[in-house]
């Protein structure tokens, strides 16, 4: 914990050291970057504070560590779906929806994307939103996979709002619903064939759920009425790749070609090193035309400050790998924060997703807890 904290020192000294170095005359623009680094500070001890506290709660009810750390992620779970279902009224009701925007940053956003990409509580419909949802149905596939768990249904049901929520807010965390799901049905094919039962955890009896989803389905045109059409707006934006795919019998995705697009570094030797902190800002103010997250983060940070990024994240990583498990349900448990970690990574290819304000409480909240009920120094900031 605390070398993670020190990474994030570090990383708001080196922003404030180009600033002065290299970018003097845009500091008001490089505020944000600067100041990015003492917000995740600040989130990393309370996620740590907030592990320590429900960990307290858990305890005086006197339950097994696995089953404290299943309870956590049910309550993170239903947080998110939660918000689904917000994302969901919000495009049903937009009188509701503009009430909401009201108070967030969404009420910015352009009037047409209002239309079909929702955006909960957060500042904008779009790939950030997208992903939190999908982190929480991953923490569905989760539950639905793991064999103790006896609300699966309830988790397949909000498993489908989570989706839809997806649908209504940008096409990232369908990569996420889909992976995740592979990974878990695989990871419960191994398991189940460790054992002497050989069964596996997953019914198939929660296929037959997709009945009343498809019911559900055939009645969005009478339920939403004028909204339809922004409804087959977001379904097809959502789904384009699979129904161009459908149609040509060819993989064309606009998003994969535009990034293959977007491989630009600095010039500059000193900006490629050590970064300038307003070019954070690059595809707004300077017109670095580059969301690919990894790129974004030299053009503000430098080669060092990824660096520093990703060790932040492989400091949890390494503390994963190093745990004991000592059976399969244990493994199962250790296999959720890991793949969380992973998806960071995998998806801060197509944008910044290292540190975000939004998908950073899931990823710290859900590892630091499986990490702090293992720790045999769990009253200490290791």
């Amino acid at each position: 914990m605390r070398y993670a904290l020190g990474l994030v020192v570090s990383i708001f000294i080196l922003a404030l050291l180009n600033t002065i170095l290299l970018d003097p005359f845009e500091i008001l623009v490089g505020i944000r970057a600067i100041f990015r680094p003492v917000r995740v500070f600040v989130v990393v001890l309370s996620c740590y504070y907030c592990v320590v506290f429900v960990d307290g709660w858990l305890g005086q009810i006197k339950v097994s560590h696995q089953d404290r750390f299943i309870a956590l992620v049910q309550l993170v779970y239903l947080i998110v779906v939660i918000h689904a279902t917000l994302m969901c009224l919000q495009f049903v009701f937009p009188d509701f929806r503009d009430f909401i925007y009201q108070f967030t940053f969404a009420k910015n956003q352009l009037e047409y994307n209002k239309m079909f990409r929702m955006a909960g509580l957060t500042g904008a419909g779009g790939a950030q939103t997208s992903f939190v949802q999908g982190l929480g149905c991953l923490l569905g596939w989760f539950l639905i996979f793991y064999k103790d768990y006896s609300h699966k249904t309830l988790v397949v049901i909000g498993n489908v709002l989570i989706i839809f929520s997806i649908i209504l807010s940008g096409r990232t965390g369908l990569l996420v619903v889909a992976l995740g799901f592979l990974l878990f049905l695989f990871l419960n094919v191994i398991i189940s064939l460790s054992v002497k039962k050989k069964r596996l955890s997953f019914n198939p009896f929660y296929i037959l759920l997709l009945v009343p989803l498809v019911l559900i389905i055939n009645s969005i045109p009478a339920l939403l009425g004028e909204n339809l059409v922004y409804f087959e707006t977001a379904f097809n934006r959502t789904f384009k790749t699979l129904i161009d795919f459908s149609e040509t019998g060819s993989f064309q995705d606009d998003t994969v070609a535009a990034l293959a697009d977007m491989i630009i570094m600095p010039g500059e030797i000193s900006h490629l090193l050590i970064g300038r902190s307003s070019y954070l800002e690059g595809n707004t103010y300077y017109n670095v035309m580059t969301d690919i997250g990894y790129f974004r983060l030299v053009w503000g940070y430098g080669v060092i400050g990824l660096i520093l990024h990703v060790l932040f994240y492989l400091v949890f990583i390494i503390k994963l790998v190093r745990m004991k498990y000592k059976d399969l349900n244990d493994f199962y448990l250790w296999f959720l924060p890991l793949s969380i970690i992973s998806f960071v990574f995998l998806m801060n290819a197509k944008e910044i997703f290292f540190m975000t304000r939004i998908s950073l409480h899931i990823t710290l909240v859900v590892v630091l807890y499986y990490i702090y009920v293992k720790s045999p120094h769990r009253n200490q900031l290791t």
